[in-house]
């Protein structure tokens, strides 16, 4: 699974993960994604074969449903939650990446499935 970070995360996440084999990119990285409206964003990442990270779980949720209603099939979503991951601390970047590396790990490359994914803690 290729992954499309959202800009509200830090492009720290996306070069962790690229330190341990992972196709990952953040927004911040590429200056003409910064500002990419969500569905202009959603759909760069299928053009990528990407899933997005992202808490702004309404927006994507919306975008996933109007695929699902075209019978169109996408790269995932992966969403994730301030109260799991609070931005404001320390340790967040550290335990997205952990559950980041967790969930690419055992991700299948080749899968347009649709998935929603909400991404937990690892233990």
């Amino acid at each position: 699974m290729k992954l499309l970070i959202d800009e509200h995360y830090p492009p720290s996440i996306a070069e962790q993960l690229r330190e341990r084999g992972h196709d990952a990119v953040s927004v911040q990285e590429e200056a003409h994604l910064r500002g990419m409206t969500d569905p202009d964003l959603f759909a760069e990442a299928q053009r990528r074969n990407s899933a997005v990270l992202t808490e702004n779980v309404v927006d994507y949720m919306m975008l996933d449903a109007e695929y699902r209603g075209r019978h169109l099939a996408h790269w995932g979503l992966v969403l994730a939650s301030n109260r799991t991951f609070p931005r404001g601390k320390t340790t967040t970047v550290g335990a997205l990446v952990k559950a980041l590396d967790d969930l690419l790990r055992k991700a299948h490359s080749e899968d347009r499935s649709s998935q929603v994914i909400w991404l937990q803690r690892s233990k």
